[in-house]
């Protein structure tokens, strides 16, 4: 067995289910706040979606995908709406009490208790999103390209990245340590979200820059003492990784020639990081597409 499979076992073989539903699960997912910018929809889809989206016409007629659904605050945003059709919205999710508060308080979807990276998609969906949720599992890129090739229209991912170097998933070197085990604190090259995009046919692909990401724990013991902040080994140099907050918004979009991909963002954040900025447009620029 070489490495990456025995740090891969070391978490498998803990009980997921559990080691997700951790008290403060109910008080950090119950009542998560949800905007019309964390998902995939749009009454334009040939069009361009800046900063601030808003849906004003209900979609009907679709099929939804969620990958982490949590305790349902994005299915519940989307209800409250009555913007969206949900008749054939599903959530997976691998959290126990997460899917046994979705079962009781939304019966109208199908609510899916599993873990993604083992589960097997049966249809293809026409929108599909996940918010921080893959960022936390094991082999990122996978999870991404298994949604995507499952997506017929749109898509839309949050996640803790990098602008610079590898995306590292390594249990042992990055994760965060909870009551009854630990879990993948991903930090997932933005390009090579990108790449999957491209590689899925989504053409039109619109990155949210959401600034630096906050300091990690760079020391283990510290970090099992403060549960629920990332810790990241010292074998890691994050200091010209430029690890951020991304959201990746991925469309087919049919009158495009050719694949576009831009950036977006808060204007503060643009003006508080502008070299960083300007490296990350330099780079798109640089992609083949």
């Amino acid at each position: 067995m070489n490495e990456n499979n025995k740090i891969q076992k070391e978490y498998y073989d803990q009980d997921l289910a559990n080691v997700w539903s951790y008290p403060e699960h109910y008080t950090s997912y119950e009542k998560a706040n949800w905007k019309w910018g964390d998902f995939p929809f749009s009454n334009n889809l040939n069009g361009t979606d800046f900063y601030k989206i808003k849906i004003k016409s209900k979609l009907e007629n679709i099929s939804i995908l969620e990958v982490g659904s949590a305790m349902g605050a994005a299915y519940n945003f989307l209800n409250n709406s009555n913007l969206i059709d949900l008749s054939n919205y599903t959530g997976i999710e691998v959290s126990k009490s997460g899917n046994e508060f979705c079962v009781n308080n939304y019966k109208k979807a199908n609510w899916i208790h599993a873990d993604f990276t083992k589960f097997n998609l049966s249809k293809k969906y026409d929108y599909s999103y996940e918010r921080i949720s893959v960022h936390h599992m094991a082999q990122p890129l996978v999870q991404y390209d298994k949604i995507l090739s499952n997506t017929n229209i749109a898509a839309s991912f949050s996640f803790r990245g990098c602008i610079n170097g590898e995306t590292i998933s390594n249990i042992n070197k990055a994760c965060f340590f909870e009551l009854d085990g630990k879990y993948y604190c991903n930090i997932i090259n933005v390009f090579d979200v990108i790449n999957v995009g491209l590689k899925n046919d989504f053409n039109d692909i619109r990155i949210l820059f959401g600034g630096l990401h906050e300091p990690f724990i760079r020391d283990e013991e510290e970090a099992k003492k403060n549960r629920g902040n990332p810790y990241v080994s010292k074998e890691i140099d994050l200091e010209s990784k430029h690890v951020s907050r991304f959201q990746v918004r991925l469309r087919k979009n049919k009158i495009l020639k050719k694949p576009k991909i831009y950036v977006t963002g808060h204007p503060r954040t643009f003006i508080k990081y502008p070299l960083i900025t300007l490296e990350l447009i330099n780079k798109i620029k640089k992609i083949k597409t």
